[in-house]
């Protein structure tokens, strides 16, 4: 059986030989709705960066959040706190990490965090403006600012999701 990790969730495939030990494939969902749902749309195969931007365009920001989450492979604690930390460069890490176009990284900087028009780090020429090796050590100080580590979360998980 493989595992994936998505967010605060976990996702369980079967692996090639079909194994049947009793776990349902999909995914195992917590205990918070927006998650739940973003989870199932991921799980449903409904979820891409259209809906992503149409979640967004529609205010709907937790929900936004929880599907950022679910498909940049982050916690939903990371991605919240980095939004309410109004971190223009996490936001754009972030973005990056979910495949979310450089405009529409402006878009999650602006309307999810709420960053003003001037702090808001722009596209150059629809490029991500900060180079990949940086949005990648910006993803690691996000772990590490939120103490939000694999082993730990996993630790927390219960035993029967692990």
């Amino acid at each position: 059986m493989v595992h994936k990790r998505l967010g605060d969730s976990e996702a369980v495939m079967p692996d090639a030989m079909g194994s049947s030990d009793g776990v349902q494939s999909g995914m195992s969902v917590d205990d918070d709705t927006e998650f739940n749902r973003a989870a199932k749309m991921w799980a449903d195969g409904k979820l891409d960066k259209a809906e992503v931007i149409n979640t967004i365009n529609e205010g709907q920001k937790k929900l936004a959040m929880a599907m950022i989450a679910v498909t940049s492979d982050l916690s939903l604690r990371i991605v919240e706190r980095t939004c309410a930390a109004k971190n223009a460069r996490g936001c754009l890490a972030i973005s990056w990490r979910t495949s979310l176009s450089a405009n529409t990284a402006e878009i999650v900087q602006e309307q999810l965090a709420g960053i003003s028009a001037g702090k808001v780090l722009y596209t150059n020429n629809g490029e991500y403006m900060v180079p990949e090796k940086d949005l990648v050590w910006q993803i690691d100080f996000l772990f590490d600012a939120f103490k939000v580590s694999v082993n730990r979360e996993l630790s927390e998980c219960p035993r029967h999701l692990r």
